[in-house]
C-alpha cells in the first residue's frame, strides 16, 4: 500500500509514552554511550550503494568522466517516522 505524500492515512499503531516519571533515571548522552529505554516499531532494512554508485572500480577510473556532478551519493529514504 502506498500513501501520498502529506496525507495520513496509514494504519495507527499502539501509543508508547515515556517520560522521566516512567523512566526512573535520564540520561545525558545519546548514542553508544547509553543503553535504549524503550524500543518501537517495526524493522526497516534499508540497502544502500556506496557514494559514487558503484562507478569507481580502479584507481585508474576518472570520477570526473565517469559521476554525475551534482548527482552523488545516493541515499535510501527518506522514511517518515510518524508522529516523531
Amino acid at each position: 500500500m502506498r500513501y501520498k505524500h502529506g496525507v495520513d492515512k496509514a494504519p495507527t499503531g499502539k501509543v508508547h509514552m515515556l517520560g522521566a516519571e516512567v523512566q526512573g533515571t535520564c540520561n545525558c548522552t545519546i548514542g553508544p554511550y547509553s543503553n535504549p529505554v524503550l524500543e518501537v516499531g517495526d524493522t526497516v532494512i534499508a540497502e544502500t550503494q556506496d557514494a559514487f554508485e558503484g562507478k569507481i572500480r580502479s584507481e585508474f577510473d576518472k570520477p570526473s568522466k565517469l559521476l554525475k556532478v551534482p548527482f552523488l551519493n545516493p541515499q535510501c529514504g527518506p522514511i517518515m517516522v510518524k508522529g516523531a
